[in-house]
This record gives C-alpha cells, sequence and structure tokens, in this order.
C-alpha cells in the first residue's frame, strides 16, 4: 500500500515537472498573479482600501488580500462580482 502512495507521489511530480517544462503552470500562475495586480491597480485607483472593496463584494477583506496577491483561484462570479464593485469591464481585470 506504501508503495502505490510513494508511486503515485512520483507519478505527479513527473507530470507537475513536464507541465512546468510545457510552461503550462508557470502560464496559470502568472494569469492568476496578473489577475490579482489588476485587482490592486483599480482598487488603489477609485482609493479603495481591502476591507472597503470587500464590503462592496460581500467578501471577507482577506480574501480580497488573497486575490490581489495571486494565491487564490476565483471563479467567474467573482471576477464579475469585483468588476462591477470597481466599475470596470470584466476583461479589464484580466
Amino acid at each position: 500500500m506504501n508503495v502505490c502512495v510513494i508511486r503515485k507521489c512520483k507519478t505527479a511530480d513527473a507530470k507537475l515537472e513536464n507541465y512546468k517544462m510545457q510552461g503550462i503552470v508557470d502560464q496559470r500562475l502568472s494569469v492568476i498573479s496578473r489577475f490579482g495586480e489588476s485587482v490592486r491597480y483599480y482598487r488603489k485607483q477609485r482609493h479603495l482600501t481591502q476591507e472597503e472593496l470587500a464590503l462592496l463584494c460581500d467578501f471577507n477583506q482577506h480574501y480580497i488580500s488573497n486575490i490581489e496577491r495571486g494565491t487564490r483561484n476565483i471563479s467567474l462570479r467573482v471576477i464579475s462580482v469585483l468588476a462591477r464593485a470597481l466599475g470596470v469591464r470584466e476583461r479589464d481585470l484580466l
């Protein structure tokens, strides 16, 4: 049983390395990071704190912080809510 677990980990690691070589992982992470940077940019343009934006969106301030730092993978619904709160189009955030 332990052999299978170890074997699966090695397989997962190999897949991850393969994805990294193809740029898939880096590309996904860069999209999330760029989105977070856009949210931060528009939030600051409107002179909003993270807490104020969170209140407008009915989110938690920590959630906004995670989005801006690129550590949170969000849904399309969240993109729509953020865009509406910031007064921009969804595509402006991407």
